[in-house]
């Protein structure tokens, strides 16, 4: 199996290859030229044979996807299951509700994150031929590619872990926010909010419920007139997309004044704990070669440690390698790879415990982002790997064998 990591600075995109098989795991970048930049790293690589998966909703993990020229298209997109198929509100439900209406406030306050998860999901259904090849998946569940099988191991419907998350109500703290600021349509902007997180949550159902079919996604998605077949399948998704992009269009209606010192202080502490909760409910995978671990907390790696394998021959760290994401909780590996570039933000850079402990191979060349990067940058150089594994790290991309 091979594995690229592109250099999308701040960001992540990795694609795994065995044949002619691929399996593409997200696709973003945060800074500069951000989805654009991701998207042109990946985009030469790409066969007609590829499968996509987007872990969690962090637009860092991607907005390359939203950039990706017409007709690209892959044989099935995973994402994250947060609404199962009894429809009752679990754990991760419940965080992923509160995380959209949430963002919905922090967009009326001016906070544009909604807008780009919007374009994603208006982008999904051009990715694929048919409706049911948009997946969700969680623990439990399986991923093929060629050879491989790889097991999802998180989210789970019912979590423990997450119950204190599940338990703040974010998005009541933010319209409570709009009202105090007193301004003036927030009563109507609370409607809106709802009336578009309803929308999307329905949309999002779909893509959970929908089972297997052969109903084609016809080449003008959007003429939501009568479908070519009549399917009852294709004429729900048509209802439910429509719904959706017309609440949206509703939302951008409302856009409050620029809040007082105080409230933006709340307003952004908020933001950061909204964040946090998404990236805790990315989906983590793993088979007896790797493991992925998306942006989960550290919590959550403790949680699911007995479901891990003593030693894998390499792992993927979670949140690029960042020290508040760092846990003393991974398993044992031949080498641990972190996608962490750029002179944006370097507080955000890779923890120096990753490459003092730990054979590392990196897509950073920048002192700034981490002190002891010479050391791994080009790691064959430096670290001894196992005999099955070879990195080769170039500008542009780190290639793992």
């Amino acid at each position: 199996m091979k594995i690229s990591m592109y250099d999308v600075n701040f960001g992540e995109c990795i694609l795994y290859e065995e044949d002619s098989k691929q399996l593409l795991v997200d696709c973003g970048a945060k800074y500069g030229k951000a989805g654009a930049l991701a998207c042109a790293q990946v985009q030469k690589d790409l066969g007609n044979n590829a499968d996509l998966m987007i872990t969690h909703f962090d637009e860092d993990h991607y907005n390359g996807i939203i950039e990706m020229p017409k007709g690209t298209t892959f044989k099935t997109v995973y994402l994250p299951l947060y609404i199962w198929h009894n429809g009752e509100a679990n754990t991760t439900a419940k965080v992923f509700i509160d995380t959209i209406k949430s963002l919905a406030y922090l967009f009326i306050m001016g906070k544009p994150k909604l807008s780009v998860l919007q374009k994603l999901f208006v982008k999904l259904p051009e990715l694929v031929t048919h409706i049911t090849d948009i997946k969700c998946i969680g623990a439990g569940e399986k991923i093929i590619m060629g050879t491989h099988q790889f097991d999802v191991l998180w989210p789970e419907e019912k979590p423990a872990i997450l119950g204190r998350r599940s338990a703040v109500c974010y998005s009541e703290e933010l319209i409570n926010i709009l009202f105090e600021e007193e301004y003036l349509f927030a009563k109507e902007a609370k409607n809106a909010a709802e009336e578009y997180v309803n929308a999307f949550v329905s949309l999002y159902s779909f893509y959970v419920k929908s089972e297997t079919s052969n109903d084609i996604i016809d080449e003008t998605p959007y003429d939501f007139g009568e479908s070519t077949d009549g399917s009852p399948l294709i004429e729900q998704w048509k209802k439910l997309q429509f719904n959706f992009v017309a609440a949206y269009e509703n939302l951008k209606q409302f856009k409050s004044e620029p809040l007082s010192p105080p409230m933006k202080a709340r307003v952004n502490a908020i933001f950061g704990s909204l964040i946090k909760g998404m990236n805790a409910c990315s989906i983590v995978w793993h088979n007896d070669i790797c493991l992925a671990c998306g942006d989960i907390t550290p919590g959550v790696m403790s949680y699911l440690q007995p479901k891990l394998q003593h030693f894998y021959q390499l792992i993927k760290v979670s949140h690029h390698g960042t020290k508040s994401y760092f846990t003393h909780n991974l398993p044992n590996a031949g080498i641990y790879i972190i996608s962490n570039n750029g002179s944006y933000r370097t507080n955000w850079g890779i923890d120096e415990r990753y490459p003092t402990r730990y054979n590392c191979c990196c897509t950073n060349n920048n002192d700034a982002r981490c002190c002891v990067y010479r050391r791994c940058r080009h790691c064959n150089d430096h670290i001894t790997q196992p005999a099955r594994i070879f990195c080769v790290c170039s500008d542009g991309c780190c290639v793992v064998t």
